[in-house]
């Protein structure tokens, strides 16, 4: 038997914390590029989901640090932190 000189774990190429978007949540960052001031039920409207999906998504966005709110819940805007 010939001793095996071959890594047994080949490296990976991507990194292993790389952010991967659904199509749904790349949908809900294009609105918010083109239209900051959206409302979660328009873009809801605007994808063709229910309101709560949107806001699942907006949250999982939130906290993966791509976008974040500022000023008040009425008025305010999306801005993306990328």
């Amino acid at each position: 038997n010939e001793p095996q000189n071959e890594p047994q774990n080949e490296p990976q190429n991507e990194p292993q914390n790389e952010t991967r978007l659904t199509v749904r949540q790349t949908k809900i960052v294009d609105l918010l590029k083109e239209e900051p001031s959206i409302s979660k039920a328009h873009m809801a409207e605007k994808i063709g989901v229910s309101w709560m999906t949107v806001k699942r998504d907006i949250g999982k966005l939130v906290d993966l640090g791509l976008i974040r709110y500022v000023g008040p819940s009425r008025g305010g805007h999306w801005e993306l932190t990328e």
